[in-house]
């Protein structure tokens, strides 16, 4: 993180590494505290729903998911490099199904992409929910009547 905050305190005319380092620093905090408190989100709905994710990753989101603490929570992990496709292809969304053993209309995928995760699981028959941050979403979601959340509090309440 340290490398990437300072190539983008230099580009932003501050090449001092100082800089760079506060940025890291805050970014990894921030994200460490987000992810505890959706861990607790997650960690409520895998009491009642069996989780998964299916990402557009680099390899390693298995490790990733472990070295956060999230693992605990999910029975599926589906990293795009390890299965060969990137979403919206759908053969990554059957990948799940057929972990989970189910049909696509027995489950609801959650993501933050219309192009990528709303258009790839209406192709393959899921409910999807789309998780958008509040000030960026100004339209509707992809499909009539989808729900839409901003936080993973909104998802849970969807699933209560």
């Amino acid at each position: 993180m340290e490398k990437i905050a300072r190539g983008v305190s230099q580009k932003m005319g501050r090449p001092d590494d100082v800089v760079g380092a506060r940025i890291a620093k805050r970014f990894v905090e921030e994200s460490l505290e987000r992810l505890r408190g959706n861990a607790l989100v997650l960690c409520d709905l895998s009491r009642r729903y069996r989780l998964g994710i299916v990402s557009n990753f680099y390899g390693n989101l298995s490790a990733v998911c472990r070295e956060v603490g999230l693992s605990p929570f999910l029975s599926v992990i589906i990293d795009s490099t390890v299965v060969g496709v990137l979403k919206p292809n759908p053969e990554i969304f059957h990948a799940a199904l057929r972990v989970f053993q189910i049909e696509p209309a027995q489950a609801v995928f959650v993501g933050d992409s219309l192009q990528r995760d709303m258009a790839g699981a209406r192709a393959v028959g899921m409910a999807h929910v789309w998780l958008t941050p509040k000030p960026f979403h100004d339209g509707e979601a992809c499909c009539p009547n989808d729900p839409v959340a901003h936080g993973l509090e909104e998802v849970r309440a969807l699933f209560a």
